[in-house]
């Protein structure tokens, strides 16, 4: 039996001369909301990943309930063969923190299409086999019955709120997050690392922290793990009141002079980015009991009545605002976050910028009818984050998945 896992995939290559404390503090954050472990992404043609996965698994090995896997990216620079993927294969198969379905190391891939019939030589050359699920998107779900020979699972990706709606109803073996610090792509949920950022990535990441997404995920790995929303009910009790999350773009779209960059809407797509995106603040909120949520920008303010349960999404449309601009601020049961600025300026670049701002508000748990308490809160916004670090307590997990085949189901999940 697979256990419902939730990961997030992460880029190693970003990682030279990354410290065993930077390692140990991205685990400790990813385990504190709620996250199982970390897929780690991995080019052939760099030559520190041997280092930066031992400084990786030991750090992992610190921390209770919290696992890693390898997946061989086939797109960056080198080419993997199948001694080099064996060789490191077991390697860390026998670590402590090694991820293992059914006594085998769980290996994984970003596309490698072609090498699909030598992955039969590499569970040759590694003892105890392996338990392959490769993300072969690029064949789409009519090319990847071709090679379902080769695979113990197979994984699609998927963008926003519907898509978690849609882990809980078709239940995925496993879900990973598209990712935990791809910075360039702008699709990262952990803490800004500058060391990490490319220099051609600074203008459209400085500033804006993505935070906020974690706030949601241990209600989201709850329900997913619960089976069903209304299991999930318990998880809402251990987040205190509740949580709203908040995300949106602070340049709208139709910025007269500001270009797109060559951004394109959708995956392969052609159309300008520009035509696709919708200038809203994007909400998720769960609340333990119905409340007020108060949205502002500018001077203007907007209050939505949320009710107890199930998240409630949110979309408000810049235009409600009356064409104010200014911070965005959230406030949910007495606890109020601001992020950075909507404004009608195009960046110094003179490209508009398709990244988001993420902030959070999460209260504290007031007292119920048995006299029982919760003092965890916290906010946090897209210029600083306030809520503090801690270790995964021992049991606390997450996963995101989305496509099936085989013995396994799994949901790559892209933000």
């Amino acid at each position: 039996m697979i256990p419902n896992n939730v990961f997030a995939h992460y880029m190693v290559g970003l990682c030279i001369n990354q410290t065993a404390e930077h390692w140990f503090d991205d685990i400790s954050s990813a385990g504190a909301s709620a996250t199982d472990g970390f897929a780690l992404n991995i080019g052939a043609g760099d030559d520190f990943t041997l280092d930066a996965l031992r400084r990786a698994y030991d750090a992992a090995s610190k921390l209770d309930n919290f696992t890693l896997f390898l997946s061989f990216d086939f797109n960056a620079a080198g080419n993997w063969t199948v001694d080099s993927i064996s060789n490191l294969t077991n390697t860390f198969k026998g670590e402590p923190a090694q991820f293992k379905v059914d006594g085998k190391p769980m290996v994984s891939t970003f596309e490698g299409v072609p090498f699909a019939k030598n992955w039969t030589d590499v569970r040759k050359k590694v003892k105890g086999g392996i338990f392959f699920v490769p993300d072969w998107t690029s064949l789409r779900p009519g090319g990847i019955g071709k090679k379902v020979d080769y695979v113990d699972g197979q994984a699609g990706r998927q963008l926003g709120y519907d898509r978690w709606e849609q882990v809980l109803d078709v239940d995925p073996d496993m879900v990973e997050i598209i990712t935990w610090n791809d910075f360039g792509e702008s699709h990262y949920i952990g803490d800004i690392r500058e060391e990490q950022v490319i220099d051609s990535a600074k203008p459209y990441v400085d500033g804006l922290t993505h935070e906020g997404f974690r706030a949601i995920l241990p209600y989201y790995a709850a329900a997913y793990k619960a089976g069903t929303i209304g299991q999930a009910r318990q998880a809402t009790l251990a987040m205190g009141d509740g949580v709203a999350i908040a995300w949106y773009r602070p340049t709208p779209a139709n910025i007269t002079g500001c270009g797109d960059g060559g951004t394109k809407w959708g995956q392969e797509g052609n159309l300008t980015a520009k035509a696709g995106v919708a200038d809203v603040i994007n909400i998720i909120a769960v609340s333990r009991k119905d409340t007020p949520l108060i949205i502002s920008m500018g001077g203007q303010t907007r209050t939505i009545d949320l009710l107890a349960g199930p998240p409630n999404f949110i979309q408000v449309p810049f235009s409600d605002f009356a064409n104010e601009r200014g911070n965005v601020t959230i406030t949910m049961n007495r606890v109020t976050s601001s992020g950075p600025a909507i404004t009608d300026e195009c960046p110094k670049s003179s490209v508009l910028n398709f990244n988001s701002a993420a902030i959070y508000a999460k209260a504290p748990r007031t007292p119920d009818d048995t006299g029982h308490s919760n003092s965890s809160s916290g906010s946090g916004s897209g210029t600083s984050g306030s809520q503090p670090k801690s270790a995964a307590p021992a049991g606390v997990k997450t996963s995101l998945a989305v496509a099936a085949l085989a013995a396994v189901c799994v949901v790559f999940f892209q933000l």
